[in-house]
């Protein structure tokens, strides 16, 4: 195996690598059935900027709060005024961009149906696109070094003879010296 060879399966393994990890975005899903008056969070670290996925479902219209750290607390002291998101519906789709790093809640309340609902949360880190995108170049870059390397390896004509006039090395089945045009009498070229 020479060093091109090489090279091109190591950076075809690191793309399958690249494309594994990028692609390994599998939200994590939580199933919470909520009585009337009830409420339910689920926690998250983020850092500054950072996105998170969030896709809630519910059987019947349902309010969702997301707090930081602080505003959490005073939520649960029964101040809801310093939710840094809030809607009510039967299904919600967001990306959350944290605005400093830290813990996060997602808080789910039950104040708008008079009986039991059933909440979905599926919740992930967003933008996991570059590093499927680089896995994909890197995977191009190998696959072009191995064509490359083939049609390298297809012109090289092992040289095991020498012109009778000049000296150069030539290859046997040759008719002409590439050097001196000198008649070689091979079968080729």
């Amino acid at each position: 195996m020479n060093s091109v060879e090489f090279a091109s399966l190591m950076l075809i393994i690191l793309s399958v690598i690249l494309v594994v990890v990028g692609g390994m975005y599998n939200p994590n899903s939580v199933v919470d059935t909520l009585p009337p008056g009830e409420i339910h969070s689920i926690s998250f670290s983020l850092k500054s900027g950072e996105e998170v996925n969030l896709l809630v479902r519910g059987t019947d219209y349902f309010t969702l709060y997301i707090f930081n750290e602080s505003s959490y607390e005073n939520m649960t002291s029964g101040n809801f005024t310093s939710a840094l998101y809030e809607t009510t519906a039967e299904r919600v789709n967001i990306t959350f961009v944290a605005p400093e790093g830290g813990k996060y809640y997602l808080v789910i309340a039950n104040i708008n149906s008079p009986g039991f609902i059933q909440v979905t949360v599926e919740y992930g880190r967003a933008n996991n696109w570059p590093i499927i995108a680089t896995g994909v170049a890197v995977g191009i870059i190998a696959i072009l070094l191995v064509v490359v390397d083939l049609r390298r390896v297809k012109r090289e004509v092992p040289l095991d003879s020498r012109c009778p006039a000049c000296g150069a090395q030539v290859n046997s089945s040759w008719k002409f010296c590439p050097h001196c045009r000198n008649e070689l009498g091979g079968d080729g070229k």
